[in-house]
């Protein structure tokens, strides 16, 4: 367990607001982007710190503008630096953030197996990254996955799918190394692929708090009108 008595550390990423949901420019000025980003983020936090678990949270800050916002809310930010590294702006006895070979993964990727190197390094025994853009988690869902966590033997990978069973929105690893993440196109299915060729035992929890991401004007019109999501069980398989 790490010494500051938190066996799970969560990581939220986010990028910089400027280019957050992207996909939404034809439909939201920049400014309504930015504010829906934020809107988002700051419920997702709050989840996360309501959630009875033992975590330690932190933000992967896109830029400087993103950390500032994630210490405005006393969530201390990991920043990027140079050669796909990620370093701790706030100072307190952790480990620096190791250097990571090479990889072929994306720059999101590369800088979260920063972040899960990082973790293990610092002691860390099980590591969840969560986006910043699920409008509609609750405590409840941080807590079932951290339930799932306790119950399937390591090493091991939790995985969340979206609405449409193709991206992964939500990815607990057991230890934080037990698998380079593979975020993208069609996440779900290859981090099955991946978790099952390493031999890791896998778990899907499936839950309307989890599924519904933001990511077209659809979604984003969810967001506006809570009443539409469907409260649904969390069903774990």
């Amino acid at each position: 367990m790490n010494e500051r008595g938190a066996e799970l550390v969560i990581f939220i990423p986010l990028k910089p607001l400027t280019r957050a949901k992207g996909r939404l420019r034809r439909v939201l000025p920049s400014h309504e982007r930015e504010q829906l980003v934020r809107q988002m983020f700051r419920r997702v936090l709050h989840a996360v710190q309501q959630a009875a678990v033992p975590a330690r949270v932190f933000v992967l800050a896109g830029d400087g503008e993103v950390a500032r916002l994630a210490e405005q809310v006393g969530v201390p930010p990991l920043v990027e630096s140079g050669g796909w590294r990620l370093d701790h702006v706030t100072p307190d006895g952790l480990l620096p953030m190791p250097p990571t070979p090479a990889l072929t993964e994306d720059r999101l990727n590369r800088i979260l197996n920063d972040a899960l190197t990082w973790a293990e390094a610092n002691g860390w025994s099980r590591a969840l990254i969560l986006p910043a853009d699920l409008p509609f988690l609750t405590p409840g869902d941080v807590e079932a996955l951290w339930r799932l966590s306790q119950e399937t033997p390591v090493p091991h990978l939790i995985l969340a799918p979206d609405q449409a069973g193709k991206g992964t929105n939500a990815l607990l690893l057991a230890p934080p190394t037990a698998l380079v993440p593979a975020f993208g196109r069609d996440s779900f299915t290859r981090h099955l692929l991946l978790a099952r060729a390493q031999g890791l035992h896998v778990r899907v929890l499936r839950s309307s708090g989890l599924a519904h991401d933001v990511d077209t004007a659809d979604d984003r019109s969810l967001v506006r009108e809570p009443q539409h999501i469907p409260t649904g069980e969390r069903r774990p398989s």
